[in-house]
C-alpha cells in the first residue's frame, strides 16, 4: 500500500449513503494507510477492507455516543432509567419497593461524596442485594415466629422459591 492511497470515489460514496459522517472518514485514512503499511501489504482490496474497517469504526464511534462513563458524583435528583427498572423486573424484584429505595441511595452516595461511572449499576447491585436481605428477614422471621407471620403457607413456600432463584449463583460457577 502506498502512504498517500486514498479510498476511491465510489467508496466514499458507499459510506456517506450508509450515513457515516464525511469527516469521520477522512480522519480514519491515516491510520488505516499505517496499518497495512506496517504489515507490508502491497497488495489487496482496499477499498472494500477501508469499507469494513470503517463501518466496524462507526459502529463503535456510534454505539458510545452520547454516553459519558466519566466517573462522577450522584446528582440531587438522580433517578434510575427504565433500563435499570427493566432489569429489576426481570429479576422479579417489586417496582414500586425499588423505587421507594431511591432516596435512602441518593443520600447515602451524596454523604459519600464518591464518584462513579454509572449511578444504574450501582443502584442495581444495591437494590439486589437489599432485596435479598428483605427476603431472608421475611423468611426468617416466618420460621421463628410461625403463629406472628403475615406470609402462611403456599406464600411462605412461594417466598421461599423466590429467595433461592434469587440467590442461585450456580450459573457463575
Amino acid at each position: 500500500m502506498s502512504a498517500d492511497w486514498a479510498p476511491s470515489p465510489d467508496a466514499m460514496d458507499i459510506l456517506e449513503n450508509a450515513g457515516i459522517n464525511s469527516s469521520f472518514i477522512q480522519d480514519a485514512v491515516p491510520e488505516f494507510v499505517l496499518y497495512w503499511r506496517e504489515r507490508g501489504a502491497v497488495h489487496g482490496a482496499w477499498n472494500t477492507k477501508f469499507i469494513e474497517h470503517i463501518r466496524r469504526q462507526w459502529a463503535k464511534f456510534t454505539t458510545s455516543f452520547g454516553r459519558d462513563d466519566t466517573p462522577k458524583q450522584i446528582a440531587d435528583d438522580w433517578q434510575p432509567s427504565l433500563d435499570c427498572y427493566e432489569i429489576l423486573q426481570l429479576a422479579e424484584i417489586d417496582e414500586k419497593w425499588a423505587r421507594s429505595r431511591v432516596p435512602e441511595f441518593v443520600l447515602y452516595w451524596k454523604d459519600s461524596q464518591q464518584v462513579k461511572s454509572s449511578w444504574n449499576t450501582v443502584f442495581l447491585q444495591f437494590i439486589k442485594q437489599d432485596w435479598a436481605r428483605q427476603l431472608k428477614k421475611l423468611e426468617s422471621a416466618g420460621i421463628a415466629n410461625a403463629e406472628n407471620q403475615s406470609i402462611t403457607g403456599s406464600g411462605q413456600q412461594r417466598l421461599k422459591e423466590k429467595f433461592q432463584q434469587f440467590a442461585d449463583r450456580s450459573w457463575a460457577e
